[in-house]
C-alpha cells in the first residue's frame, strides 16, 4: 500500500522534460523498514544531475545527485547501504520479497526481473519489473550492465535459478 502524502514531499517542473513531477520525501530514519513505492530519497553529495547522465548514456562511474533508499537500507557515505542488524525483518531470500521494495510475491505467476550476473546478492534477487527499472537508473553498477544479463519472466522460475 502506498501512502503518497507520506512519500511525496512535493512537486515541481522537470527541467529536462517539463513534465510536473513529485519528489519523493528526504530518508528518515526508520524508513528502510517501511516497504513500498516510491522509496525515500537521498543526497549523495555528487552535482550530478539527471540530465547529465541521460545526455552521457549510460553515465559509467556517474551517481545522480539524489537517489533512492532501498527497502532495509540507510544512508552512508553519500549512499544506500544494507541495513544487516535487523535479522527478524523480511529478507528476499526467505520471506520472497521484493529487496528493491520490500512488498511480497503473493503471485508466483507474477513478471519479474533479475539481475543475472549478481543471483543471490545484493542486486540479484527477482524484483517488480518497476523497481528493476528504478535499480538499473540508480544503480551504477546495474545502470552500465550489459541488457543480455538481466532476465524476464515468471517470479516462480527466476526465484528457482536464484536457489540452485
Amino acid at each position: 500500500m502506498i501512502n503518497w502524502k507520506q512519500r511525496y514531499s512535493n512537486n515541481f517542473n522537470c527541467h529536462v522534460c517539463s513534465i510536473k513531477t513529485k519528489i519523493a520525501k528526504e530518508f528518515e530514519w526508520g524508513d528502510q523498514l517501511i516497504p513500498g513505492l516510491p522509496r525515500p530519497s537521498m543526497s549523495t553529495g555528487e552535482s550530478t544531475s539527471h540530465k547529465d547522465i541521460k545526455e552521457n548514456w549510460p553515465g559509467k562511474g556517474m551517481i545522480h545527485q539524489r537517489v533512492p533508499v532501498p527497502y532495509r537500507h540507510y544512508p552512508e557515505d553519500g549512499l544506500p547501504t544494507p541495513e544487516q542488524s535487523h535479522t527478524q525483518l523480511p529478507t528476499p531470500e526467505t520471506d520472497h520479497i521484493c529487496e528493491w521494495c520490500g512488498i511480497k510475491f503473493e503471485n508466483p505467476n507474477e513478471i519479474v526481473s533479475r539481475w543475472k550476473s549478481q543471483a543471490g546478492g545484493l542486486g540479484g534477487w527477482p524484483m517488480h519489473l518497476k523497481c528493476m527499472s528504478q535499480h538499473r537508473t540508480f544503480c551504477t553498477g546495474a545502470r552500465v550492465a550489459p541488457d543480455n544479463d538481466f532476465e524476464t519472466g515468471p517470479y516462480s522460475i527466476l526465484r528457482s535459478k536464484v536457489d540452485n
